[in-house]
Parts: structure tokens; C-alpha cells; sequence
């Protein structure tokens, strides 16, 4: 779990090796670095992958959630933000994104690119879980950013 605190700095990277849940993804395993998550076998005839992030937040405040990944061919996912125990359903719900192509998996630094997936807030003194899925195959994700907006 990522504790976001208010002596933070106003933008914090978090590494996508750091989830609490996953389903057929791992982190590490290919050569495309210790924080980058990608699929685990089976890669073919599954029906979800999955990878879930909590995050506790101890400050009133809004922010712009952003995740860095690399991608040969599209693989877009679905992104969701929930508040942890509520039985409502997701707070946020984005589909298809991380679909663009940035050249490669992640074997060089350029092939990583950051998308702004949604603003969030005002989070305070609560748990959120960030979750993303796919039905197939994800791009390689290394990065999770949350940066500070003020008004």
C-alpha cells in the first residue's frame, strides 16, 4: 500500500512492481526492468488480467492520477478507482486507455510514455484501490504518478 502524505512532494512516482493483487501479471521477469509489470503465462485464452494498487491518503486534496507504460501494439485497458469497502462500485471508471502504440515494450526509454488517466478527489483519511484490466494481453506498465492539483 502507498501511504500519500502531506510532506510529500507534489508529484510522487510510485513503481508499478508495488501492487497488493494481481492476475497473470508479474513484475521484473523480462528484461525490461525491476518495476515494470507485464503478463504472466498463461498469456493466451484467459479471461482477465488484473493488477490492483491501495493507496492511503492523510491529506485533504485533489490530484491527476498518471500511468507510465510502453507498448508495441495497442493494448488498451480498463482503469478503475475505488474507494476501498464500498459496495457502490468504482468512484472512476476510464475505458480503454494506455491504447496507444509508443514504439516498443520498453527495451530503450523512449518507448515509456506517461498518460493522464483522471483527476481525483478531494481524497482524505480514507483507502482507495486503483485497478487495471484488461481480457487479454497488458502493455508494460512501470510507473504510477499522482500529482498534486491546487486550485
Amino acid at each position: 500500500m502507498f501511504s500519500v502524505k502531506a510532506s510529500d512532494p507534489d508529484v510522487v512516482t510510485y513503481p508499478a512492481s508495488a501492487f497488493v493483487e494481481q492476475i497473470n501479471v508479474q513484475a521484473g521477469v523480462l528484461p525490461y526492468g525491476a518495476d515494470t509489470i507485464h503478463n504472466a503465462p498463461p498469456y493466451h485464452d484467459i479471461d482477465i488480467n488484473r493488477v490492483i494498487y491501495e493507496f492511503s491518503f492523510q491529506e485533504a486534496a485533489n490530484y491527476l492520477l498518471s500511468i507510465e507504460y510502453a507498448a508495441k501494439e495497442s493494448r488498451p485497458c480498463d482503469v478503475f478507482w475505488y474507494l476501498k469497502g464500498d459496495p457502490t462500485g468504482p468512484r472512476l471508471k476510464n475505458q480503454s486507455v494506455l491504447a496507444q502504440v509508443t514504439g516498443g515494450w520498453g527495451e530503450v526509454e523512449a518507448h515509456f510514455r506517461w498518460e493522464a488517466i483522471s483527476a481525483l478527489g478531494p481524497m482524505a483519511n480514507r483507502t482507495y484501490q486503483l485497478r487495471i484490466n484488461r481480457a487479454a494481453v497488458f502493455p508494460h506498465i512501470r510507473h504510477i504518478r499522482l500529482a498534486k492539483v491546487t486550485a
